[in-house]
C-alpha cells in the first residue's frame, strides 16, 4: 500500500475544483476571482490563542527566529498541477500571488497591530483582521 502525506495534492487541478460552500469563501472568491480559483494549496497551520494582546505580540516577535524550522516541518508538495516545480515546497510560491499573505511587519505592541489593521480596513484592503493570512 502506498502512503503519502502532502499539504497540496500533487495532482489537483484548479479547473476541476469546487469552492467550499461557506459565506466567508464566497466573499474571498468575489474579492480574489481568478487568483482565488487558482489557489489550490493546503497546509499545516496551528491556531494558538493568547488573549493578552501585548503578550501575543511579544510571543510573535520572539518566535520569528524559529520560522525557518517551522516552515521546514510544515513543508508541502514539490508538485503543482502534476508537474515537478523544482522546489521542495510549492505552497509558498503559490501563496505569493495572494494579497494579505506573507510575513507581517514586526510589531512592538498591540497598539501597532491595531493601527495597521485599522488602516487596512479603512483602505478596504481587508474586511476585518480575519482576512490577514
Amino acid at each position: 500500500m502506498l502512503r503519502m502525506a502532502f499539504g497540496t495534492h500533487p495532482g489537483a487541478n484548479w479547473l476541476h475544483q469546487r469552492v467550499t460552500a461557506a459565506a466567508r469563501h464566497d466573499r474571498i472568491m468575489r474579492d480574489l476571482q481568478m487568483v482565488g480559483s487558482r489557489n489550490q494549496v493546503c497546509g499545516m497551520h496551528v491556531h494558538v490563542e493568547v488573549p493578552d494582546e501585548d503578550r501575543r505580540i511579544s510571543i510573535m516577535v520572539r518566535i520569528l527566529p524559529c520560522l525557518p524550522l517551522l516552515l521546514a516541518l510544515s513543508t508541502s508538495s514539490p508538485f503543482w498541477q502534476v508537474h515537478r516545480t523544482g522546489l521542495m515546497d510549492y505552497r509558498l510560491a503559490a501563496y505569493r500571488e495572494l494579497p494579505r499573505t506573507g510575513l507581517p511587519e514586526i510589531f512592538e505592541s498591540a497598539a501597532d497591530v491595531k493601527r495597521y489593521l485599522d488602516v487596512m480596513v479603512k483602505a478596504r484592503a481587508l474586511e476585518n483582521s480575519g482576512f490577514v493570512w
